[in-house]
C-alpha cells in the first residue's frame, strides 16, 4: 500500500483537492481512529485532518461490525514531504501518507466518542 500511496496518491486528487493541498500550512495536525494499540493505530496510511473523523473510526465505525478491542485515536504533526495526497471526495478531508512509520512525535488522544 506504501508503494501505491506514493506512485498514485496524486493522481487519486481532483484539481479541486490539488488546490487545497497546495494551500495548506503544513506542519499539519493529523489524526487517525482505530483499535488496537497506538502503535497499530498509527501504522496506517489514512488520516484526517478532523478529529471527530478519527473518533468515529475509533469508536463507531469498529462496533458495526462487532469489533469490540479498545477504541484508540493517535495525532501527529506532518511536513508537507510526508503527504501525498489530500482526498476530501466523503467530507473525511483524507490526508494520505504512504510511510507513516517515520512520522515523529505520534500521540495519543482521548477515545470518548
Amino acid at each position: 500500500m506504501d508503494e501505491f500511496v506514493e506512485e498514485w496518491g496524486d493522481s487519486l486528487m481532483s484539481e479541486a483537492e490539488e488546490r487545497e493541498l497546495k494551500a495548506m500550512a503544513f506542519p499539519l495536525t493529523v489524526y487517525r481512529g482505530g483499535t488496537g494499540t497506538v502503535e497499530e493505530v498509527a501504522t496506517g496510511v489514512s488520516w484526517t485532518l478532523k478529529p471527530e473523523i478519527a473518533s468515529f473510526y475509533a469508536n463507531e465505525w469498529p462496533q458495526r461490525w462487532g469489533n469490540t478491542r479498545e477504541p484508540v485515536i493517535v495525532s501527529a504533526k506532518v511536513d508537507e514531504g510526508e503527504v501525498f495526497a489530500f482526498l476530501n471526495d466523503r467530507s473525511e478531508a483524507e490526508i494520505l501518507i504512504p510511510y507513516p512509520d517515520q512520522i515523529d512525535g505520534v500521540g495519543r488522544l482521548s477515545c470518548s466518542p
